[in-house]
């Protein structure tokens, strides 16, 4: 019954927050399940952890929780100095990935901003937006997916080429979009 209660008061926490807080009483009921897991061992007072805390957040704003946990765990917390223990971690911040059914986990070592999270995300974990999975197109990607299908793959390796080619966007949203166009180009066969 106690575990039972556990497992729904995790799952109310799941359903309300988008970025999951791990510690030793419940990471087991995230790392190793149907769900992959991207975690963020951190210490409050870590520079670099501050300054990721904002992508981390907005990581977890972005993924759907049903297909990915975004979580993290407080290694200086008395409830989280075992699980911190359990997976190694001795500097901060330490990320790990987890696959679906995974309990060890492996290292992220790729980048801390936002966009390279999301990318890291998309591309090993929680599946992204393709030809195959439009389900998981913006309304935006799946018009300019299903415009160049339509062209077919060798006009769509020339726009390829040629965005390859361009210097990114002057904003940061113009190289967001770049960067997702160049992307689903890459997806068209």
């Amino acid at each position: 019954m106690r575990a039972l209660l556990a497992l729904a008061a995790a799952a109310l926490a799941h359903a309300e927050n988008k970025v999951e807080v791990l510690n030793d009483q419940n990471y087991n009921l995230f790392i190793g399940g149907a769900t992959p897991v991207f975690v963020k061992f951190y210490a409050p007072w870590c520079g670099h952890c501050k300054r990721m805390a904002p992508a981390w957040a907005e990581l977890g704003e972005a993924v759907d929780a049903k297909k990915m946990v975004i979580a993290d765990a407080d290694c200086t917390a008395e409830d989280s100095k075992k699980v911190c223990d359990k997976f190694g971690v001795s500097g901060f911040p330490t990320i790990k990935y987890f696959e679906a059914k995974d309990e060890t986990g492996a290292p992220y070592n790729g980048g801390r901003d936002f966009e390279g999270l999301k990318d890291f995300v998309d591309e090993h974990l929680g599946g992204s937006c393709g030809p195959d999975a439009k389900d998981l197109c913006s309304e935006e990607e799946a018009k300019f997916l299903d415009e160049w299908a339509a062209k077919g793959k060798e006009a769509a390796q020339k726009e390829l080429n040629r965005l390859q080619g361009l210097k990114r966007g002057r904003t940061k949203e113009q190289s967001k979009w770049f960067k997702t166009r160049v992307k689903l180009l890459k997806k068209i066969e």
